[in-house]
């Protein structure tokens, strides 16, 4: 076999690696996505139990949750709110039939699935909205309200924008030669942090990109074999961590990596790195000598070691860290734990859990189930 018969092999090899990777991506970041949406009332305040639990507002219809200041943004199909631990909120009528949401500290920013227009609100309150050229493929929201919106381009992969607290786009970024996969941004440094694949001879490569807003440059570019990262996120400190696939890691400042934390032979189910000093992985045990379906939880500190470990029967279905408290749900059943995965309480849910966030007072978790959605404590 002669060497060009060789090299056409091994390009259509790395041309199907690359469309398993980006079907796992496409899998992943729509994880959530066929919620139903919300109404509260309340059925009881014993501990233990829920305090607070939806009807079913709509037949099939999508939504999002996110934590937002100390309450948290729910999003349907037809309205928007800001939730407080009774339920309290003021929805806003809005008509997205695939709404996707995000949030940091007091802000959060949603939008339709394949639309073109993106809402920036503090809270429950309305801040900005940008009408892009091109179909938004990713939106993110920063502390200080700055958001990242990605697009699709002709002639490119995709173009990240980025705009102020006000609405003005101040930084604008093409990608090329390969495929996103997420950013973020760090406005107090001028910084974006940005993952991107890519497809050589040899395999799929995973690339973080540090870039620079002020100068439209790049600053540092980490290359990852065989790897991709589909979540990157700034930490206060300028520091930043993305999730991955096959493995963690947690970059300087500079953009240099810290640590790279590997899987191994294990499966990642969830994930939560919103606090940097204790990010939340939850493994299948499967293959690992446990029997069953069962679940590794790890905690990880910003050193990259881990702080504790903890084997559960089930596979996890959603995680979620906030200060102290870790919470894991296993179908109807929530386990509320310490940073040391020491269960405190052990709660149940009228459907099988979704996605869960802490809120108010870290206390309180909002419960998205299979038919709605539950304020519990």
């Amino acid at each position: 076999m002669n060497k060009e018969k060789i090299i056409n092999i091994l390009k259509n090899a790395a041309a199907i690696v690359v469309f398993c990777a980006l079907l796992t991506i496409i899998l992943y970041q729509n994880r959530d996505r066929d919620i139903f949406g919300l109404r509260a009332k309340e059925t009881g305040n014993e501990p233990g139990t829920a305090q607070t639990r939806s009807d079913i507002a709509g037949d099939g219809a999508t939504g999002d949750i996110c934590r937002v200041g100390d309450g948290v943004a729910v999003i349907t199909p037809s309205s928007f709110s800001v939730l407080n631990i009774k339920g309290e909120g003021k929805p806003r009528e809005i008509a997205m039939p695939s709404p996707v949401i995000s949030g940091s500290g007091d802000y959060v920013v949603y939008h339709n699935a394949d639309d073109k227009e993106a809402f920036v609100c503090k809270r429950e309150r309305p801040r900005y909205s940008v009408k892009t050229d091109n179909r938004i493929i990713r939106a993110k929201v920063t502390r200080g309200g700055y958001s990242v919106i990605v697009t699709e381009k002709e002639g490119y992969s995709s173009e990240i924008i980025v705009y102020d607290g006000g609405g003005d786009a101040v930084f604008k970024w093409d990608v090329s030669k390969s495929e996103f996969l997420d950013a973020d941004a760090d406005p107090d440094r001028s910084r974006v942090a940005l993952s991107q694949l890519s497809a050589g001879e040899s395999g799929i490569e995973g690339e973080i990109v540090l870039l620079d807003m002020k100068e439209a440059k790049v600053l540092q570019k980490k290359t990852f074999k065989n790897k991709l990262f589909y979540n990157i996120k700034f930490n206060r400190n300028g520091t930043y961590t993305a999730l991955g696939s096959d493995s963690l890691a947690y970059f300087n400042r500079d953009g240099s990596v810290k640590w790279e934390k590997k899987y191994g032979d294990r499966t990642l189910l969830k994930a939560d790195i919103s606090q940097p000093d204790m990010m939340v992985l939850a493994f299948s045990a499967a293959g690992s000598g446990v029997k069953g379906n069962s679940t590794e939880l790890e905690v990880v500190g910003r050193l990259g070691k881990v702080t504790a470990k903890r084997t559960m029967n089930g596979l996890a279905d959603a995680v979620s860290v906030s200060g102290s408290e870790i919470a894991a749900a296993f179908g109807k059943k929530v386990y509320v734990m310490n940073n040391g995965l020491k269960t405190e309480r052990k709660l149940e849910a009228g459907s099988s859990v979704k996605k869960l966030e802490f809120f108010g007072d870290n206390k309180h978790l909002f419960v998205l189930g299979n038919s709605g959605g539950e304020i519990m404590k």
